[in-house]
């Protein structure tokens, strides 16, 4: 099923120009990064009378899509806020289109169990998507360190590690910080995918699946332990908020996920052996 998926994307037209969007999104927000970086760097060499230097140069972490610390990151908000929608038009789209043909999204699998075809499915959709993401935030990464290779402005980040503790633990150690939130926010938007996949069988009207999974994925990032807290590195949140956040988000994606494959065996039972 991986390779049917991914065969599947590379000839969708839909799912090419939404990788693209994204892709294009990343390079514009890295080029305003670099845009205001040089004014501000000849800044403080004429007006302030400073020695030109790569402490001038923000380091290349604070520029990337994930940090959200620079003037190009902007366009983050385009991306976190309306991730729901990428996921349908890059992947899950397909089963809305099959399901205006079929009375019960179900019946969509040829596979003899429902189990068996839920388990493939849903791990499918978190392989793509989870490798998704990962190639796009290694491809930031590269792309602000050719930017603002050497650079060692940290935003005078440093003045707060006193009040988080983990602040200061990402200061010290920037490039495995990045990876290490390439790696769990790359999941976390895997696993949303998996979610929006069982809201599309579930759900009886595929019309719905667009404000319901929005909706959904607004909830998460306004509710007062948003999912933002674990996406975003070098914030001045501690341990607490960042767990409380991520745990939220994965017992709101889980209850999903479960509720709804428990739902579907239920009406995939009575589909196949009524």
């Amino acid at each position: 099923m991986l390779s049917s998926e991914l065969n599947a994307i590379k000839h969708s037209k839909r799912s090419k120009i939404t990788i693209l969007f994204l892709f294009i999104t990343i390079i514009v927000g890295e080029a305003f990064s670099w845009y205001g970086n040089y004014y501000l760097f000849w800044d403080y060499a004429r007006y302030k009378h400073m020695a030109l230097s790569y402490k001038n140069i923000y380091h290349p972490t604070m520029t990337t899509f994930l940090a959200g610390n620079t003037s190009g990151q902007f366009l983050q908000i385009i991306i976190i806020w309306l991730l729901p929608m990428y996921l349908l038009l890059i992947s899950t789209h397909r089963l809305v289109d099959q399901s205006q043909a079929e009375s019960n999204y179900v019946t969509l699998s040829r596979f003899s169990k429902i189990n068996r075809y839920l388990e493939t499915s849903q791990l499918t959709q978190f392989i793509v998507f989870m490798s998704l993401f990962l190639i796009l935030f290694g491809f930031d990464f590269l792309l602000a360190e050719l930017l603002f290779h050497n650079g060692q402005f940290f935003m005078d980040l440093e003045n707060s590690i006193k009040y988080s503790h983990l602040l200061g633990l990402e200061l010290q150690h920037p490039n495995l910080t990045y990876l290490i939130y390439s790696v769990i926010v790359s999941a976390a938007f895997a696993l949303f995918a998996v979610v929006v996949q069982v809201l599309v069988l579930t759900l009886k009207r595929p019309i719905l699946i667009y404000p319901i999974s929005l909706g959904i994925w607004f909830f998460m990032v306004a509710m007062p332990a948003s999912s933002t807290y674990f996406i975003q590195p070098f914030i001045e949140y501690d341990w607490g908020t960042y767990l409380s956040s991520l745990i939220s988000y994965l017992l709101i994606c889980s209850i999903i996920i479960i509720g709804g494959n428990f739902w579907l065996k239920l009406r995939g039972k009575y589909v196949y052996f009524s």
